[in-house]
């Protein structure tokens, strides 16, 4: 698939210093694959080339991938007051096993190599939704990752995604996806209708989400105030994720980077604050006393007995988290599992 215009331009522009890159022993991207489902997932996670990337036909290929969606009891802020617009897509390796490091912040997950994640964010409603963005990562072997980013080439139904897989701590990768990405999107609706100062503001904006190692470090702890440091208020696992172990977490620090809550409609679903009684109102998001992060609390047990397709889902995640868990993790979530099995 040939590359978009701009960036077409970017890279004949670009091919001395190519060159003089090769000779320097850096590692360059190569072609434009669509991404498929992995033979050999551990040889991918372990790359250290900046690859372009592509998913043809993005409307189902998570589930035809393979992936699992990873559904928390607390749902994720969302673009639209009616459905969920971000999705997180989780695979791991047939025999991977999630392991059980212990941290000053207590125990957390830490996936095995060979595991991708993405998240997927999606706008528009009904027969106009479309994927928006995506960032992944996958897990090499001794702590290696990898991230990536795509995004649709028209906002409609069915756009193909582009973008890159990059090393994580390569500063040269992320310069360069940061260049052509921003060259992208100014090639691509809404970026090319307009004005130069909205933009401008656009290729901020884009900038400003795009620090995916800065967002996403190991073991951080739950934030006690509110976006605390401009990151979301969960605590990550071992390797830098938000969401796969809060799928067994029925009480979790409440997010507002997008602007409805969803939690808001589910009446199995009671806010509480760390000190204090937690502000809701209608159209705002829930706050607490001195910007404290509120926290919501899912009742999955008379969610199930409702027949709740939300709680069922969160469960359909759990087991399949539940299959790889080493024997440790699976005796800190026996609680959580056997909600479930009733």
């Amino acid at each position: 698939m040939p590359s978009p215009p701009r960036t077409r331009r970017l890279l004949l522009a670009t091919s001395v210093a190519v060159v003089v890159l090769v000779v320097l022993g850096v590692v360059i991207f190569t072609g434009a694959p669509e991404l498929t489902p992995e033979p050999d997932p551990l040889g991918l996670a372990n790359r250290t080339t900046l690859e372009e990337i592509e998913i043809a036909k993005p409307e189902d290929y998570w589930s035809r991938a393979g992936y699992v969606r990873m559904v928390p009891p607390v749902r994720l802020p969302s673009g639209s007051p009616t459905i969920d617009q971000i999705e997180v897509w989780l695979k791991l390796p047939a025999e991977g096993e999630i392991d059980i490091v212990d941290t000053p912040n207590g125990p957390r997950f830490l996936f095995p190599p060979g595991t991708v994640s993405d998240r997927v964010e999606y706008v528009g409603e009904g027969d106009k939704r479309f994927v928006g963005d995506v960032r992944g990562t996958r897990f090499g072997a001794d702590g290696h990752q990898r991230f990536r980013v795509l995004r649709p080439e028209r906002p409609a139904p069915g756009a193909r995604l582009w973008g890159f897989e990059w090393v994580r701590d390569n500063p040269e990768h992320k310069t360069r996806v940061d260049t052509q990405m921003i060259a992208f999107l100014g090639d691509t609706a809404p970026g090319k209708s307009m004005s130069p100062e909205a933009r401008s503001k656009y290729f901020k904006w884009f900038r400003s989400i795009s620090d995916c190692a800065g967002c996403h470090p190991a073991n951080k702890p739950t934030n006690a105030l509110a976006r605390a440091r401009g990151m979301p208020n969960r605590a990550t696992d071992a390797n830098g994720m938000y969401t796969p172990a809060t799928v067994f977490a029925n009480e979790t620090a409440l997010e507002a980077y997008r602007p409805h809550d969803r939690n808001r409609d589910d009446p199995f679903v009671r806010y509480d604050c760390p000190e204090g009684e937690p502000t809701v109102r209608s159209g705002k998001h829930v706050t607490c006393p001195e910007q404290r992060v509120p926290t919501a609390s899912f009742d999955m047990a008379a969610a199930l007995a409702g027949g709740s397709p939300h709680a069922q889902a969160v469960c359909r995640a759990r087991n399949y988290l539940y299959k790889h868990l080493s024997q440790q993790g699976r005796r800190l979530v026996a609680q959580a599992m056997d909600e479930c099995a009733h």
